[in-house]
């Protein structure tokens, strides 16, 4: 009997003791600890997204060289300028500015006289490495921003049967450009190739004019020729071979391997056949390719937002000249031959292009 009343006071107390814990807590005293919520915030955080570049808050004065003012690196340059103001003004005040060409735009860059600037490849990399006509004068303060076009070497001669080949300006008359210009050191590099000099010999009567001043002189048989350093459809080239007095010349594929394999800033390059009138065939050349640098120095923001400017306004630059067509992010680091400066780089790690490393 006992041991069933044991039992019984044993199953009352587990049956009161479960009631009192199923019965809920109106209030707790302390509520519990909040679990971290899985699901996705419906509000971005108040933190916005990081960036590459602070954008400046006041307008920065900067200057874009450029080559003669009928050039087309002037007018990429000035075209430049006018998207920089129009679509970042809070950033930039900026202008263009007319030089002599390459030489002339690293002077400045280096000297930091100007911030931005065209220039040849392959007299870029001279002065960056301190070589052939920079010996002794390594040029420290240069940077690469954004690859521009080829500017291709075109030669061209009075329409004459007795001029076939470079190797017939011997004893003519020829047109260089200016004294020192990238143009004028070309003239010097393919003329020797074929055994020609006319700074310690006179093998050939330079002229120190371009391509927009040879038409008259040719057509009045005052010269023979003119090397044509320009991209593709230049008014200067047009006018001259639409004149139906001239006729362009290829360089012989030996000359342009042995050029090419000296100096990687150059390229094989071919006209083709049917690019300006009066011109049948295709014809053999190299060409480099311009690059728009700045001065090393240059604030890493003022690098960036310029890059965000011009790939913004691509088309204003193509309506400026036809050679904009190649200003595009995608051919970054084709053939650079300066180190990427730290603020264009940045820029287009943000937007997913890879630079290579020089």
């Amino acid at each position: 009997m006992k041991k069933i009343l044991a039992l019984l006071l044993a199953l009352a107390m587990v049956l009161a003791l479960a009631a009192c814990g199923s019965s809920p807590s109106a209030e707790p005293s302390t509520p519990p600890a909040a679990e971290p919520s899985t699901e996705p915030s419906a509000e971005p955080s108040a933190e916005p997204e990081a960036v590459a570049m602070t954008r400046p808050t006041s307008p920065t004065m900067v200057s874009i060289a450029g080559g003669s003012s009928s050039g087309t690196m002037f007018l990429l340059a000035n075209a430049m300028a006018l998207s920089l103001n129009n679509l970042a003004p809070d950033v930039f005040n900026a202008t263009a500015e007319s030089t002599t060409g390459t030489p002339a735009i690293l002077e400045l860059l280096e000297n930091s006289e100007a911030d931005f600037g065209w220039a040849a490849n392959n007299t870029a990399r001279d002065a960056y490495l301190g070589i052939n006509t920079y010996e002794g004068n390594q040029f420290s303060n240069l940077a690469s921003v954004a690859y521009g076009y080829e500017q291709v070497v075109q030669i061209v001669v009075r329409n004459d049967d007795s001029i076939q080949s470079v190797a017939d300006l011997k004893g003519k008359s020829f047109g260089v450009s200016n004294a020192g210009s990238t143009t004028e050191l070309n003239a010097r590099l393919i003329l020797g190739k074929y055994g020609l000099d006319y700074l310690d010999r006179d093998d050939v009567s330079e002229q120190y004019v371009g391509e927009s001043q040879a038409n008259d002189l040719i057509s009045n048989n005052q010269l023979d020729g003119v090397l044509a350093n320009a991209a593709l459809g230049s008014s200067g080239m047009i006018t001259l071979m639409t004149s139906g007095n001239c006729k362009l010349l290829s360089i012989d594929e030996k000359i342009i391997d042995e050029i090419c394999t000296e100096n990687p800033s150059f390229i094989p390059y071919t006209i083709p056949a049917g690019t300006y009138e009066n011109q049948p065939e295709d014809v053999k050349t190299v060409a480099v390719v311009n690059y728009i640098l700045c001065r090393a120095d240059l604030p890493d923001e003022l690098a960036y937002w310029f890059l965000d400017c011009i790939y913004q306004d691509n088309e204003n630059l193509v309506l400026t000249h036809k050679a904009g067509a190649t200003i595009l992010p995608e051919n970054a680091g084709i053939g650079m031959v300066i180190p990427m400066h730290p603020g264009a780089l940045a820029w287009y790690t943000e937007h997913g292009y890879q630079i290579p490393e020089i």
